[in-house]
């Protein structure tokens, strides 16, 4: 190794404290260098960092330094092969960095590469390093992980190199991780030791290493937002490479044969031993499958932000694998489910379900007409798993609402008749479930009273992705209404709407004649597009919803009919923005005296509501202040059933009564 004087040839700076250490192994020419830096310089990053590349048997020319784009470059050199585990080793001495990540050189890393590698490594102690999904130039699946099998050898997660099938793409402790892109930790490492040099010349050190950290009882992730890209062929040949990596199982083999024990013995059947091993590697936790229209996300409302909510609530201890299975729209936020530890599925659900290795403890089915779609299906093909309905509402409630409204004699009729017919699929549902979930106490009650209905738990809907938004009444101007258009026509929005735009808002303009409606929602139907106007505004879909409440000073929540408790209403006060609702967008929410939401069905005082806390600061100041109070006594219900708590309870009370014949074993250790 060259000495510090040597090290800092180049006279570029280098940070005294550097967060991370980039460490690159070159060999020779290094190819590929030149563009992996070149990547580096562009990634999004708040951190100092230092780049050590280490070069075995440098070629003639190759330069003493290398310019860096905002980061320092050291070199050092070895005109003797050290190996990959040798120079990796020898740059990781001469480093600082809190943070080391090994990246290969023909690698191409992109913009949040490494945030998002940081990130992972942040979110506990336990997890000792994180490694990146890593694609072929063509973009197609290289590796997402590695397994690690009973005889030592290794494989990687990729989904037999097809372009990339969202098989793996979910955030989740592995066996392994490649150090094409692999963090470390400082500490892990030394504690370590570092990378076994027995491997020499290369193939076997980054598993070796993963092994290591497994035996100081702490993690190796994947992260699937960590994205490089591989520019180029290996430098050695096929035959060659086979005998390194045979030699590289040998020693694996001999130096970690407790490991091994435990960890999965192939068979011909790759899909059912990936998801065994994929399940080992996690920590053996009991696995829930969610079923309900689509990928949720906040902006879309219609529920979804609440199913956000239980996810976050399912993932956040790592005691659960949740699988989610969209049955209408297969694509949508993938990237926040992936970064949540959850695994999207697509293609045959009841091919999934019958497949041997499948075995979950629960599935939580959405929406009743879901629950009909495939509640029989898992009752059949996983007898072992309890069956969980979430309610996200008792929706012949709403048709019966809506036939209320209706002046048509006919049409209020068939509305009836509509509700009537739902009524018994939704009864069927909390019969049929091992239990059931509802949104508030009121819908409880109906649902318990349904003969033979099952156990009905209230989980509240109070969200965990809002925060008090925090610019003033000055920094603030328009009327908000944040809608889901999901529904089409029926929707209630677009009820609400027209009697909000007919009876209310000529009111308020009369007194606030600058007032702007701006209405959130993806695809509004044409009924509702004819309110556009002067003081009505259509945004269209919002992804970033905090900043919408920040910058507006009152939301409304103008319907007139529907169901269960309206997470619009719930965001809005989250947000701390002062809100007005119609007893049906109240319905559901305990307020505890504290006069947070004013409620009223009458036009009149709706108006009168929204023209004070727009146009009047000190009004509009003691309505937050009201807000705050009733947050502070929801945050203090330390009462309150989680969804945790609900899965919790129905696991065991399915595992303590009988169980059919076709009960799916558990697979686990080296005997499938």
């Amino acid at each position: 190794m060259e000495t510090q004087a040597a090290e800092m040839a180049t006279g570029l700076y280098r940070p005294a404290e550097p967060i991370v250490t980039i460490v690159i192994v070159g060999w020779r020419a290094a190819p590929y260098l030149a563009e992996c830096l070149q990547s580096i310089g562009g990634i999004d990053r708040t951190v100092d960092l230092e780049v050590v590349i280490a070069l075995n048997e440098p070629s003639a020319g190759m330069p003493a330094g290398m310019p860096g784009d905002g980061f320092s470059i050291r070199l050092t050199s070895s005109p003797a092969n050290r190996g990959f585990g040798g120079a990796a080793n020898a740059a990781a001495a001469a480093s600082s960095g809190k943070y080391l990540v090994f990246l290969s050189q023909s690698a191409q890393v992109d913009r949040h590469w490494l945030r998002e590698l940081i990130e992972t490594a942040e979110r506990g102690p336990e997890i000792g390093a994180v490694g990146s999904l890593i694609l072929d130039a063509d973009g197609r699946c290289r590796e997402a992980g590695s397994f690690v099998w009973s005889d030592g050898s290794s494989s990687p997660a990729s989904g037999n190199g097809a372009p990339f099938p969202h098989r793996y793409d979910w955030a989740r402790r592995v066996d392994s991780c490649s150090a094409t892109s692999l963090l470390v930790k400082r500490s892990t490492w030394d504690e370590v030791g570092g990378f076994d040099e027995s491997y020499f010349p290369a193939y076997g050190e980054d598993v070796d290493l993963s092994l290591g950290i497994g035996a100081l009882g702490q993690q190796v992730w994947f992260q699937p937002l960590s994205v490089v890209h591989h520019a180029g062929p290996t430098c050695t040949s096929v035959p060659y490479r086979d005998f390194l990596r045979g030699r590289g199982r040998e020693v694996l083999s001999a130096r970690w044969p407790k490991a091994l024990e435990q960890r999965v013995r192939r068979s011909d059947d790759q899909v059912g031993d990936e998801e065994a091993a994929s399940w080992l590697a996690m920590g053996r936790p009991q696995r829930i499958l969610v079923v309900d229209d689509r990928i949720p996300e906040a902006s879309l409302g219609a529920g979804f932000g609440r199913m956000v909510d239980a996810l976050s609530d399912l993932t956040s201890s790592g005691e659960y694998f949740v699988s989610l299975f969209p049955t209408q729209v297969p694509e949508g936020d993938r990237a926040a489910m992936s970064r949540q530890g959850v695994r999207v599925l697509h293609g045959d659900l009841e091919a999934h379900l019958r497949h041997p290795v499948t075995a979950y403890d629960l599935v939580m089915i959405s929406r009743p007409h879901n629950f009909e779609r495939v509640g029989g299906l898992v009752r059949e093909c996983q007898p072992r798993a309890a069956i969980l309905y979430d309610a996200e509402a008792l929706f012949f409630r709403r048709i019966e609402q809506l036939a209320q409204l209706t002046s048509d004699e006919s049409k209020r009729e068939d509305l009836l008749a509509e509700a009537a017919t739902m009524r018994q699929a939704e009864e069927g549902c909390f019969v049929n479930a091992d239990q059931s979930v509802c949104i508030s106490d009121a819908e409880a009650r109906v649902a318990r009273a349904f003969p033979g209905a099952a156990p009905v738990h209230v989980v509240p809907p109070h969200l965990v992705y809002p925060t008090f938004t925090t610019r003033s009444f000055d920094q603030r101007r328009d009327v908000i209404l944040v809608a889901s258009w999901l529904a089409g026509p029926e929707s209630p929005n677009v009820d609400g709407l027209a009697w909000f735009v007919r009876e209310v808002l000529p009111l308020v303009v009369e007194h606030v004649p600058w007032v702007r409606v701006r209405i959130t929602g993806a695809d509004p139907p044409a009924e509702v597009m004819r309110h556009r106007g002067p003081n009505v505004r259509f945004e269209g879909r919002v992804d970033d919803l905090a900043d919408l409440y920040d910058r507006s000073r009152v939301a409304i929540v103008p319907v007139r009919y529907g169901a269960g408790v309206k997470i619009k209403t719930i965001e809005a006060l989250q947000f701390g923005v002062p809100t007005v609702a119609t007893s049906t967008g109240a319905e559901g929410i305990e307020t505890h005296g504290t006069g947070a939401l004013p409620v009223t069905d009458n036009p009149l005082q709706f108006a009168h509501q929204i023209a004070r806390l727009v146009d009047d600061r000190r009004a509009w100041d003691a309505q937050r202040n009201e807000i705050a109070e009733l947050l502070d006594m929801w945050s203090k219900d330390r009462g309150a059933t989680t969804w945790r708590d609900v899965v919790e309870r129905a696991i065991r009370d399915k595992l303590g009564a009988p169980v059919g014949a076709g009960m799916v074993a558990e697979t686990g250790g080296s005997a499938r």
